[in-house]
């Protein structure tokens, strides 16, 4: 099962999630998905975003139908995570980032600092 999220609700993610992104990555290919992109960011504590992405989709549930968030909460129940040195990717395949090359490229150029 696949899902999608817009480009500029991944951006207010990133934003509401504060300083626990440290980048994001729109099209990350992990272990095991064969050149297949899904959603990840990039972050010191893994936990916490996992924590604060749960609140998040528990508070925007019956807000909006776009996206589905309990969908979405499903899919961040399953995230996985690669060793990035320093910090952690957190990523969920299945979950995909959808909007136009300019978006993507915003959401790729996100740093921890520059949009803060």
């Amino acid at each position: 099962m696949t899902v999608n999220i817009k480009a500029s609700d991944v951006l207010d993610l990133a934003y509401d999630l504060g300083d626990l992104v440290r980048s994001i990555s729109p099209r990350y290919s992990g272990r095991g998905m064969y050149g297949a992109n899904c959603l990840g960011f990039t972050t010191d504590d893994p936990n916490g975003l996992s924590f604060r992405l749960g609140q998040i989709c528990a508070e925007r549930d019956g807000y909006s139908d776009d996206p589905d968030w309990p969908t979405v909460a499903h899919f961040l129940g399953r995230a996985t995570t690669d060793n990035m040195g320093r910090s952690t990717i957190i990523y969920w395949p299945g979950l995909q980032v959808e909007g136009t090359d300019d978006e993507l490229e915003q959401l790729d150029d996100f740093r921890e600092d520059s949009y803060r």
